[in-house]
């Protein structure tokens, strides 16, 4: 391995779970033993029939960052889907020396690339093997379906860190406010997949810690037409319009719920404040 100078993990990487931290520092561990430089490369975006990302682009590039990997490749996805499994190694993939690939890796047009393809272009491959958790391979798929049933206890082993989602703080319709629960609205990025329902949740503004209600959905009450991402800081009134507020969802409390009137969602809310606080209680958590 003395002679391999580059090295490259590949892989969309979205969510950066278990699996693809195995991927990353198996990249990592051959640059060290042949001191060889490493990249991950990536793609910018994802077809779009899938259910969306787990992880922005800056996210993924920041999570690959903290593996140890400094630099990541990131390819246009649109301008190289189209291309053969053999243009895509002879006009990407001419530099590198080595690849560490996950189980399931393919690519090119129609996924018609395989390992054998990798093989041909360059000196040496390594094909990691799966992470299984309770008997289930952990994989991106896997992941979303766990976001979209609300599993956040699942979607976090999975992930090997906290599931968050953040953005800046923009003005909402205040409705929240007129009740006496006041609530931070987040921007979140429109391809970013979230599950709906009420959650408790910890949120951060810098290195400030506090504890939350999170709603995510469409208000069904109010007959809203686009999904809206928004927390219920407890015990804290004060506005954040404009700062990036970090949410991290623990566990989903129930699922969202048309309401005859808000009089009665008023009453739910206050409900759902009760079940979050005896949650953080057990959990330990300190007021």
């Amino acid at each position: 391995m003395s002679k391999l100078k580059h090295i490259a993990a590949i892989g969309f990487f979205d969510g950066v779970h278990i699996g693809h931290i195995k991927v990353l520092k198996t990249a990592l561990l051959c640059g060290k033993r042949c001191g060889g430089a490493v990249d991950a490369v990536t793609f910018d975006h994802i077809p779009k029939n899938t259910a969306g990302m787990i992880t922005a682009l800056d996210e993924r590039i920041a999570l690959i960052k903290s593996v140890g990997i400094k630099k990541t490749v990131v390819l246009p996805f649109a301008k190289i889907k189209n291309l053969s499994p053999e243009t895509f190694c002879s006009g990407y993939l001419k530099k590198y020396d080595l690849i560490v690939v996950g189980y399931n890796f393919k690519f090119g047009k129609n996924r018609l690339g395989t390992v054998a393809t990798l093989k041909r272009y360059v000196k040496k491959v390594i094909v990691v093997k799966p992470v299984r958790f309770k008997g289930i391979t952990v994989s991106s798929t896997e992941i979303k379906r766990c976001i979209i049933a609300g599993d956040i206890r699942r979607v976090t082993k999975f992930l090997g860190r906290g599931y968050y989602v953040k953005g800046r703080v923009i003005k909402g319709r205040a409705a929240g406010r007129l009740m006496g629960y006041p609530t931070a609205n987040i921007k979140v990025d429109k391809n970013k997949l979230l599950p709906a329902g009420i959650f408790a949740s910890l949120n951060y503004i810098g290195k400030k810690e506090y504890k939350g209600v999170t709603y995510i959905g469409k208000i069904p009450t109010l007959g809203l037409k686009n999904r809206t991402f928004e927390t219920h800081l407890l015990d804290f009134k004060k506005t954040f319009y404009g700062n990036v507020l970090k949410t991290k969802l623990l566990v989903k409390l129930r699922d969202d719920r048309k309401f005859v009137s808000m009089e009665e969602l008023k009453f739910q809310i206050s409900r759902d404040i009760s079940a979050a606080n005896k949650f953080f209680y057990k959990r330990g958590v300190p007021k």
